[in-house]
């Protein structure tokens, strides 16, 4: 028992390590290129994202903690997450930090160990936003997919409305639809790459399905709006819309199952 609890303190140890490893991000790194990041520091580039959808991530870190899975707390799980799959950041107007791809798992590391604590980031644009006054940043940021510059109004997640992103992580709201894509991401084995994609799936679902709320099966919620979504699109004008989306046909067939 002794050398296992010693194997899992150095495994630790070597992740802890292996995070430090990485310079601070700066914009004279290449696209690709891994460093490490404030939490404080990074900057969202959408108004909300999905309370419940954090929740879980926090969960599952939580419980492969206590089973000595990638880590013996929760943030050393997380981290190992962003070793493997790093947030990454767009290096805008003063050099600051911009997340384009991770916010849910930033958010679930900045809930854990705050503004101070730091995570593995990856280095996605580091040209033409560096050199753009704040002024036009948005609207260059929103042309090029790299922000979504809409948000809800209200808990309930119904309506939306042209809305900048908050300054700090700790600032972005709740939009349970966004939760609700991503149960239906994780449901129906569809793959949606990009966080901006499962806003596109969570607008769709917008007044559709019921919203995630209570302790209700996360796969189970994702199963049922698949089949109420399908329902509700199929032989309209939306169903072209539906199929358009990244990971229809995962969609549909869990849909009909």
């Amino acid at each position: 028992m002794k050398s296992l609890i010693a194997s899992l303190f150095f495994i630790g140890l070597a992740a802890a390590a292996q995070a430090a490893d990485h310079r601070p991000c700066a914009d004279d790194m290449t696209k690709g290129e891994q460093c490490s990041c404030k939490l404080g520091e990074l900057h969202p580039t959408q108004p909300d994202v999905g309370m419940a959808h954090v929740d879980r991530i926090l969960d599952k870190a939580r419980s492969d903690a206590k089973k000595g899975r990638h880590g013996n707390t929760a943030a050393e799980v997380l981290r190992h997450h962003a070793e493997e799959k790093p947030t990454t950041v767009l290096i805008g107007p003063e050099r600051r930090l911009f997340i384009v791809d991770g916010h849910h798992h930033a958010v679930a590391l900045f809930r854990e160990v705050g503004a101070d604590g730091t995570t593995t980031c990856m280095v996605g644009e580091n040209d033409a936003p560096v050199t753009l006054d704040s002024g036009r940043f948005w609207h260059w940021m929103d042309m090029n997919r790299h922000a979504r510059l809409r948000g809800v109004t209200d808990p309930t997640g119904q309506k939306l409305v042209a809305k900048l992103p908050p300054d700090t992580l700790g600032g972005l709201g709740d939009d349970p639809y966004r939760s609700l894509a991503s149960f239906v991401e994780n449901a129906c084995d569809a793959e949606m790459t990009g966080d901006y994609v499962q806003f596109d799936w969570a607008d769709l679902l917008r007044n559709k399905a019921a919203a995630p709320g209570g302790p209700d099966d996360a796969d189970k919620m994702g199963r049922d709006a698949a089949k109420e979504l399908w329902k509700r699109v199929k032989g309209t004008d939306q169903e072209a819309e539906f199929l358009r989306l990244q990971a229809s046909d995962k969609v549909r067939s869990c849909a009909q199952g």
